[in-house]
């Protein structure tokens, strides 16, 4: 999927690839999950933090996660929580 069509109703944020795994507690699995997304990273990509605004979430449209994105186009992404 492109990013320009994923990004409508999102807050998109770049976040640092080894900024992930640092910092709160997270489960085993989420821990593992994220390790893969960063096996997939090459330079040229871009880790984006994302999150549904506030109307989509109203109409239980809402997402919140993390995704891979090389030339334009989501390669992998991990959802942190869904309505």
């Amino acid at each position: 999927m492109n990013i320009n069509d994923f990004s409508a109703g999102k807050r998109l944020k770049r976040v640092e690839i080894d900024t992930l795994l640092e910092g709160c507690e997270i489960s085993d699995k989420l821990r593992l999950r994220l390790s893969d997304l960063k096996k997939k990273y090459t330079s040229e990509d871009a880790i984006l933090y994302y999150c549904s605004e506030r109307h989509e979430w109203d109409a239980g449209m809402g997402s919140e996660g993390y995704i891979l994105v090389r030339d334009n186009e989501i390669v992998d992404g991990l959802v942190l929580r869904m309505n």
